[in-house]
């Protein structure tokens, strides 16, 4: 995939910046010379996260012999699985610019399976097979830990313990990083922490480790506590409290 990003950008700048009309003017009427389409995706396999939606950017060109057309109309399809193309020039849209080229994005919702993306132009045809897949979340669980896993009170006063989630591989028990969270973590899930006794603290987002802490509070209260989560990997994580008498 990172391939083709590359081109796709070394493309979309060498026409930019060379230009396929800067050594000749952009055609714009007159006997119409042989025509070149040509169709560029940034990728030819594209991955989406459950609920979400594919997308995948792409240019059309229309040349003959190193020269541009202009104001040529440009039909973008999608076959022959359901998706939209968006037109991303928001004057021009499915006009040829002054560099011969239509820009585009590919999307569809919860759809997988190989995509024809086909532009025709005056008679010029290309293609781009997309390959549309959902990502695979594997399997996991939450590993769940206390420290201190003991704590002595005074009768009155107030101690706490800091508890850290973590999303596991069930397998290994080594922290994962799904790749539908890598931009906010796990942030989306929502995670209810439960315990037998004393109190939590707000649970934040899961950052980049695919962890996140809080805190749990006891007073004026003894005995052995467990705290639990849903797709929780161990037995009942517990803590001891006990009283001091002075």
């Amino acid at each position: 995939m990172r391939t083709f990003q590359l081109i796709f950008v070394a493309i979309s700048a060498c026409i930019y910046f060379c230009g396929c009309d800067r050594d000749r003017a952009p055609y714009t009427g007159g006997d119409s010379p042989p025509m070149s389409l040509m169709i560029w995706m940034e990728t030819d396999t594209v991955k989406f996260c459950p609920g979400d939606t594919a997308t995948a950017n792409g240019v059309v060109t229309v040349s003959s012999d190193g020269r541009a057309f202009r104001n040529i109309p440009v039909d973008i399809s999608v076959g022959p699985n359901d998706g939209f193309i968006e037109y991303t020039n928001p004057v021009l849209r499915d006009t040829t610019d002054h560099l011969g080229r239509v820009t585009f994005r590919f999307q569809c919702f919860e759809r997988t399976g190989v995509f024809d993306v086909v532009a025709k132009a005056a008679g010029g045809e290309g293609k781009w097979p997309l390959v549309v897949q959902r990502e695979s979340e594997g399997p996991y669980c939450f590993h769940v830990t206390v420290e201190p896993d003991t704590l002595w009170l005074f009768p009155g006063q107030q101690d706490s313990s800091l508890v850290t989630v973590c999303l596991v591989d069930s397998a290994r028990r080594n922290p994962i990083y799904y790749p539908c969270w890598r931009h906010q973590g796990i942030e989306h899930v929502s995670l209810h922490l439960q315990a037998t006794g004393g109190s939590f603290g707000p649970l934040p987002p899961f950052d980049s480790t695919s962890c996140s802490s809080t805190w749990w509070y006891f007073r004026n209260t003894s005995g052995t506590f467990y705290v639990s989560v849903p797709l929780m990997c161990d037995e009942l994580v517990s803590v001891f409290v006990g009283f001091v008498h002075p």
